[in-house]
């Protein structure tokens, strides 16, 4: 390789089936490098400090180049092809880089080069306004791949949002389908989420710097969400960083970037696996075995519930918001959530009064139901649910037909669950991430200080969330006052599904001794989607709703209620399962209810 000779850093080709890149870091910007080659044409580089870096020719005919910019410098680049006979020919026009990545695409052709050459400069004055403590940030990454980028293994398809989120002009929308795609590690989508719980912050501004596209935008009186797509094929984490870079420059108070997780109701240790369904009780041999008929069994044990007919309007209500896959607003179940639609005087972005809540997916107001794990959670709460004191339920629709939710439409649920004073919000979902979310975590805290009870599920996989966390479940330890996270029991012996001895968590049931405080039953009695015969679907997605129902039901009697002392009123403490429940503490049987 001709380069060689001129001793320059060398940019090494990625493989494009792992979602990391190999990467060239170029610091300190304003000091510049050697360069004692070919003489280069005289092009916009040429003013200032500059850097060069060497790459091989590709065995392809196309070279794609990442460029990952951590410094708020125009960065000014062009690529060369070294021919064999020394003479240097542009590959590139004269590139002014604002953003904070750039996906170049370089036609190499096929025996004309013997070295290809990279050389780019940053903005002088910008790069020496930064104090000189701070100059090592004003970094620039390389990395190239040979004929072949990383991939996705695929998206979603959704509405693109309306400009008018008039719900009565539905006809005047022009609504538009796009897919977003999944990241190349199947862990996200292609986007970078910038979040803050801070209304001061402004996210607007941090995202205009960091010069990448705006897929979605919110911002609400308790926090603020921003989606930025990044260029297919781009790592996630190393613009990440650079994000992080930018916001250094920016006031982003509290701001945090993270990639936009992919949340899956079904299969969140694969989240890009869409489809799945709810299990049913009925499927569980070894519970078959045990109680024989489900549905008969149970018509003995469980009470109905979600009946009272005394509710007195006059009495402020309780409003529980539930974030998951919206409701079944099929004829024969529409009617069910009528009566618990918002009535509130409180209307933000994404709820309005009389309306069953919000559809991200689609984009409107009518959160209808396409898995139907929403419609079932829904009906598992309702069913607990029997004060006088009226009940609003605010239905946040995340997730489609898939099963599949963003990371973005998780959080602005709960900002908006917020903003109109709910008591309760109900989560029957999660993702493993190992590292703590901090976004997710955030939006938890500013809930929990406006005094709003969080309950999600602890997950269906067997796994202990101390070694392998699921969020938001890993985070009832830090929110002992606010939150809870629920398993699934049950009892082997047949007639005793109530004993306290002989408590059983589910196999499917995570746990943790410090992670998950409670277990609640395996299941309750719901209409089935779309037909409304009694059903028993099966999960700690249900035994969530169990817990949610039975808490707003509380605080209907007791609005100045404490946590402790709900806790006080239900749980019972069971030895069976204190190896992997927080004291052993479950709902007994006696305080679950079918909706009928």
């Amino acid at each position: 390789m001709i380069i060689d000779r001129f001793d320059l850093p060398r940019v090494p080709y990625s493989d494009p089936a792992v979602s990391d890149p190999a990467l060239l870091t170029f610091e300190q910007l304003l000091e510049g490098g050697r360069y004692s080659g070919p003489p280069l044409p005289d092009d916009c580089t040429a003013q200032g400090p500059w850097w060069c870096a060497a790459l091989a020719v590709p065995e392809a005919e196309t070279l794609y180049l990442h460029v990952y910019k951590g410094t708020p410098a125009l960065v000014y680049l062009r690529v060369y092809g070294l021919r064999h006979d020394g003479r240097v020919q542009s590959l590139t026009e004269c590139l002014e880089i604002s953003e904070i990545a750039r996906r170049l695409e370089v036609g190499v052709g096929s025996g004309k080069f013997a070295s290809l050459l990279v050389r780019f400069s940053a903005g002088k004055e910008e790069v020496s306004q930064e104090p000189a403590d701070q100059r090592k940030g004003n970094y620039l990454r390389l990395a190239a791949y040979d004929g072949t980028e990383p991939r996705s293994p695929g998206g979603v398809v959704v509405n693109t949002r309306p400009t008018c989120l008039d719900p009565y002009a539905k006809e005047e929308r022009a609504k538009q389908t796009m897919v977003v795609p999944f990241s190349s590690d199947g862990k996200s989508f292609q986007r970078l989420i910038l979040a803050s719980c801070s209304p001061k912050d402004d996210l607007v501004a941090w995202a205009v710097a960091t010069g990448l596209e705006f897929s979605e935008r919110y911002r609400g009186e308790a926090g603020s969400v921003v989606a930025l797509g990044v260029p297919p094929g781009m790592d996630l984490n190393t613009t990440g960083g650079s994000a992080h870079e930018v916001r250094a420059k920016v006031n982003a108070g509290e701001g945090t970037v993270s990639p936009d997780y992919i949340v899956n109701l079904f299969s969140p240790a694969k989240p890009t696996e869409g489809g799945g369904r709810i299990h049913r009780v009925e499927e569980e041999k070894e519970v078959r075995d045990a109680i024989g008929s489900p549905a008969a069994y149970f018509a003995e044990v469980l009470k109905p519930g979600g009946a009272c007919q005394s509710v007195d309007r006059n009495l402020e209500p309780v409003t529980v918001t539930i974030i998951d896959s919206g409701v079944d607003l099929s004829e024969i179940n529409a009617g069910r959530w009528t009566a618990s639609r918002y009535r509130g005087s409180k209307q933000t972005e994404f709820i309005r009064p009389w309306q069953l809540g919000y559809d991200f997916i689609n984009h409107d107001f009518e959160p209808e139901d396409e898995t139907p794990h929403g419609t079932y959670v829904a009906a598992a709460l309702l069913a607990q649910y029997a004060a006088k004191r009226p009940l609003q339920l605010v239905h946040m629709k995340t997730f489609g037909a898939g099963g599949l939710s963003s990371y973005f439409g998780a959080l602005v649920s709960i900002y908006e669950a917020t903003a109109i004073g709910s008591q309760v919000i109900n989560m029957s979902w999660g993702f493993y991430q190992k590292e703590m979310p901090d976004a997710l975590r955030c939006a938890i805290r500013t809930a929990a200080r406006r005094g709003v009870y969080l309950v999600t599920s602890a997950g269906n996989d067997g796994e202990d969330l101390e070694t392998n966390p699921q969020w938001p479940a890993a985070f009832a330890p830090d929110f002992p006052d606010n939150m809870l996270t629920v398993a699934s029991y049950w009892n082997q012996e047949s007639g005793k599904l109530g004993y306290r001895d002989g408590i059983e968590l589910m196999d499917f049931s995570n746990y943790g001794k410090r992670e998950v405080p409670l277990a609640a039953f395996m299941t309750t009695g719901v209409p089935e989607f779309q037909t409304g015969t009694l059903i028993y679907p099966l999960g700690t997605s249900i035994s969530t709703p169990i817990v949610s129902g039975l808490l707003a039901n509380w605080l209907a009697d007791h609005p100045e209620g404490t946590l402790a002392e709900f806790r006080a009123a239900f749980f019972r403490q069971s030895a069976s399962i204190s190896d992997r429940i927080t004291d052993g503490q479950y709902l007994p049987l006696e305080f679950t209810s079918v909706l009928t």
